[in-house]
């Protein structure tokens, strides 16, 4: 089967980000949220590295 999707070619700065909680250990997703904005609003990033890597999950 043929796909349109091209192969991811990692390139540029591809930051890794925090995984914020709550104080009972919840993920805080509001702060999440912001983070992710913060982080993918620096110039120069060309992707964002999320937590399938960390110990979180």
């Amino acid at each position: 089967m043929m796909s349109d999707k091209k192969p991811f070619a990692a390139h540029g700065v591809i930051p890794a980000c925090l995984m914020p909680f709550t104080a009972d250990l919840a993920v805080d997703e509001s702060a999440y949220r912001k983070h992710l904005a913060d982080v993918s609003s620096v110039e120069g990033i060309s992707g964002i590295t999320i937590n399938g890597h960390a110990a979180e999950v």
